[in-house]
């Protein structure tokens, strides 16, 4: 059911004044989601077959190579 990571432990979130350090799959959706809108405002003819080929492309394995239960293709790239 994975398909990719995403980093979803100790983020920097904002909360009330200022920031907090928070964990979870809610944050790392997030991540994923902002990276996915990245690409499709950069190149708004882009499939969705071709998003998840750009993601697992760019993704750095965490686990066996390919993907992978408990990785999917690895990590989302944090860098362009």
């Amino acid at each position: 059911y994975v398909f990719i990571s995403a980093p979803g432990v100790v983020m920097l979130a904002p909360s009330g004044a200022g920031s907090d350090a928070v964990t979870g799959t809610s944050f790392a959706a997030a991540f994923v989601s902002g990276a996915i809108a990245n690409l499709i405002h950069a190149a708004p003819d882009r499939s969705a077959a071709d998003i998840e080929k750009a993601l697992a492309a760019t993704a750095k394995v965490l686990g066996p190579k390919g993907r992978d239960n408990d990785f999917g293709y690895g990590r989302m790239a944090t860098k362009a």
